[in-house]
């Protein structure tokens, strides 16, 4: 008895996976999302998988991605392409998700609007800490910089 599986969705179907160029590190979850389609799907080729991302992306990117080597040459693996994909757009990968400059903007965002309530002291906390905590586990910030730069954030100038 053959297998049953549902189809992969249509291209801006609700459950379709989607990428916004403007955010790179949507793309790790994009991949996440279709990922779990192929399984869903029982997509195992290679290049079908290549074939099923192009068509999810936005029109500039899925160009951009079909021109690569890693999309035409059939040697090429689909986590050779998807490497590729990632190595296009800074901070989708995870080891520069975040940058110090990303915090330095964060804190210089939020130091120049006075901070009025809890929800929004909390939602600075949320994305200062996201943001520090990713780089100092990566040795990137020390727990003085992330101290100094949160009070930074909250602090008026003198």
């Amino acid at each position: 008895m053959a297998e049953n599986r549902p189809p992969m969705p249509a291209r801006r179907h609700t459950t379709a996976p989607t990428f916004d160029p403007s955010q790179p590190r949507t793309l790790r979850r994009f991949f996440q999302d279709i990922e779990t389609l192929f399984e869903q799907s029982g997509v195992e080729t290679d290049p079908t998988r290549k074939s099923w991302v192009v068509r999810y992306l936005p029109i500039d990117v899925s160009d951009l991605c079909e021109s690569l080597p890693e999309y035409a040459n059939e040697d090429k693996t689909y986590e050779d392409f998807k490497k590729a994909v990632i190595a296009l757009y800074p901070g989708a990968g995870e080891d520069r998700k975040f940058a110090v400059a990303d915090v330095e903007n964060l804190v210089a965002k939020r130091a120049a609007v006075p901070i009025a309530n809890i929800s929004e002291l909390s939602a600075y906390y949320r994305d200062f800490f996201s943001m520090t905590s990713y780089l100092m586990k990566h040795n990137r910030l020390s727990e003085s910089e992330q101290s100094r730069l949160f009070v930074r954030g909250i602090a008026p100038p003198l």
